[in-house]
């Protein structure tokens, strides 16, 4: 009995569905972009940018600015302090 040929599957990318719909093209269309089946590099810019607005919007949420603040003298803190030995 001989085994059929398993498929290579593409890596999947996590959220597609609603970064497709943000960007309003379908998700078949945004996965073949992605994974360079298909051409189509304003897609492809529109796409970096919901990305990077959305890590923005998630840091913003993990850090308000005061806590940001905070966050930005400890590190300035251990920076100084962590030559000095």
């Amino acid at each position: 009995m001989a085994t059929a040929a398993k498929r290579k599957r593409a890596k999947r990318i996590a959220g597609i569905t609603g970064d497709a719909a943000a960007l309003g093209v379908t998700r078949q269309h945004l996965g073949l972009v992605l994974h360079g089946d298909r051409e189509s590099k304003p897609l492809a810019r529109r796409y970096r940018e919901l990305k990077r607005q959305q890590r923005a919007t998630k840091t913003a949420q993990l850090f308000p600015p005061a806590a940001a603040a905070e966050v930005a003298k400890a590190a300035t803190f251990i920076a100084n302090n962590s030559s000095k030995s």
